[in-house]
């Protein structure tokens, strides 16, 4: 009996190493698995890449607030030099400062704000490098360039360049670990930052070929606002004032062909506002253009809200009143003529972020008033003949005295 329960205390003891040590090798393999050969990462020990294997290099495109326009991001590569060489002073054909790729592109359709970035990539490969064929190993430095957009509400915030480090080392046999002649494998690394003669870069500005190239449109990288609103209000005042009476305005945003510019966005229509293009209504749901006039219509109280609007963009709203609307007009609390443009530009420079056109319209007409109801003069009159008849009354009681 004694003997049963020392062998079973044996088998437990032994199952239990066995899933330790099955738990340890399973850690061990997950921590040496190794990335596909078209991903570079950051750290040292990625998978060797062959001369024509792809090293995909992303833009990742934030749309924190509005809708940004369709736009192709633009990249160029240069070869910027040697860092280190063998003996065979192997080194690609291009020159210091000359341009290896251009016109690398990652196109985006128009994009609405999403919580997740909208990624593209585009490719190189050694070969396209001019490290194709080597005859030794090193080091190779390459600067890649993001050529600045014009949509003026993205905020272009990699315009600074990303170094990538080629490295060309021999390949091995991995069961001899010894060198196969005349084979040759390449490893990558980039970085945001590069100090000219240091040879190496800064080990915790490495980065990951996802996170290569980063931009944000509506807000920029530090969450300031880049797209703004702009609110058109109505007020009817004076005792004739039309509560109830639809004023017309006419709505245009200026068009620059010098800049690209999302859609303009409807963000609200309050208290019955209107605004149609041709007779046709438009929703909340629907994006204006540039350069197109629209009509808005406004009663009492009445205001509609744009949106998506850069700093700077310049627009123009004339009320149209008829000849028998005889109210004063004031814009902002200043004086504004009749039939006449009030122009201004977008300025975002406000907490609210938010720009305001506020049109009073005050009726200048007065009530008809044919019967003074003044009584003020009555009552002084009323006052003269009592303190007559006091004076008449006390003069009669001093003559019957007498």
């Amino acid at each position: 009996m004694k003997l049963k329960k020392f062998f079973a205390g044996v088998l437990a003891a032994a199952m239990m190493l066995t899933v330790g040590a099955t738990a340890a090798l399973a850690e061990g393999t997950a921590t040496d698995t190794v990335e596909p050969a078209t991903t570079v990462t950051a750290i040292a020990g990625n998978k060797a890449l062959e001369a024509s294997d792809n090293i995909p290099l992303y833009k990742n495109y934030f749309v924190k607030k509005g809708i940004a326009p369709a736009e192709d991001f633009e990249f160029t590569i240069t070869y910027e030099g040697v860092l280190q060489q063998d003996t065979a002073a192997f080194a690609p054909k291009y020159t210091k400062g000359q341009t290896v790729l251009s016109g690398q592109k990652v196109t985006f359709g128009q994009l609405a704000v999403s919580a997740n970035a909208a990624s593209g990539s585009f490719n190189v490969t050694p070969d396209q490098l001019g490290l194709g064929n080597p005859t030794g190993t090193g080091k190779y430095l390459y600067k890649i360039t993001e050529t600045k957009g014009k949509t003026t509400a993205t905020d272009y915030a990699d315009d600074k360049p990303v170094y990538m480090i080629v490295t060309v080392a021999h390949k091995v046999n991995p069961d001899t670990h010894k060198i196969v002649e005349n084979s040759y494998v390449y490893y990558v690394t980039m970085s945001r930052d590069y100090t000219e003669g240091s040879k190496k870069f800064d080990e915790n500005k490495k980065i990951n070929n996802t996170d290569a190239f980063n931009n944000y449109y509506g807000k920029d990288a530090d969450d300031k606002d880049t797209v703004f609103n702009l609110v058109l209000s109505k007020e009817v005042a004076g005792g004739f004032g039309d509560l109830t009476k639809p004023f017309t305005f006419n709505v245009i945003f200026k068009a620059d062909s010098t800049v690209s510019r999302g859609p303009i966005q409807v963000v609200e229509l309050k208290k019955g506002a209107t605004i149609s293009l041709d007779n046709a209504p438009i929703g909340t749901s629907t994006t204006l253009n540039y350069g197109v006039n629209y009509a808005v219509t406004l009663k009492d109280g009445a205001s509609i809200e744009f949106g998506n609007l850069p700093a700077g963009v310049e627009y123009e709203i004339t009320e149209t009143l008829s000849d028998t609307d005889s109210y004063n007009v004031t814009v902002n609390g200043n004086a504004q003529e009749k039939n006449v443009a009030y122009k201004g530009t977008v300025s975002g420079n406000n907490d609210a972020k938010t720009d305001t056109v506020a049109y009073v319209n005050t009726n200048p007409k007065t009530p008809d008033m044919g019967v003074v109801l003044d009584n003020a003069p009555y009552i002084a009159m009323l006052a003269i003949v009592a303190i007559g008849g006091v004076a008449l009354m006390l003069n009669k009681r001093r003559r019957d005295e007498e």
